[in-house]
């Protein structure tokens, strides 16, 4: 079954200011967003969220972890 990632606005402009910040790089989030098509319960329940998950994504150009919050419905 093919799985299809939505974004809010206030998500993808976040996204956007990272890009442009250079602390993000494009090919690191496509990358993470394959990982969660196929991985949708990845990372971990934020606890009283009723299935909110916090994912970590590794910027490889600044070499930290972006924080991304992501809400997963199966």
């Amino acid at each position: 079954m093919k799985k299809t990632i939505l974004q809010l606005t206030q998500f993808s402009k976040a996204i956007e200011g990272l890009f442009k910040k250079r602390q993000l790089l494009l090919e690191d989030f496509d990358s993470f967003q394959k990982e969660l098509a196929e991985n949708p319960e990845m990372g971990v329940v934020v606890s009283g969220t009723n299935g909110i998950r916090k994912a970590r994504l590794k910027s490889s150009s600044s070499g930290k972890a972006v924080v991304l919050e992501s809400v997963i419905i199966v």
